[in-house]
């Protein structure tokens, strides 16, 4: 969403995010994870598994680590 904070952050169509401030999101619901990140206020890790195409018929998963301050 244009603007919006997961933009801001760096994050893209298709993200999965799998760690909030090196918590693992697993068993996290939704509500779960909003919480620990309106706890964590204007600064946080993410840990994000993103597709990656290397070549057409190609691609692989990778973990990124991304530190979002607002």
């Amino acid at each position: 969403v244009e603007d919006s904070t997961a933009e801001k952050c760096g994050l893209q169509e298709g993200d999965v995010v799998v760690r909030i401030n090196d918590k693992p999101t697993i068993n996290m619901t939704h509500e779960d994870a909003h919480r620990e990140l309106v706890a964590a206020g204007v600064e946080f890790v993410l840990g994000v598994l993103r597709l990656v195409a290397v070549y057409e018929l190609q691609s692989f998963q990778v973990i990124i680590i991304i530190i979002c301050s607002l």
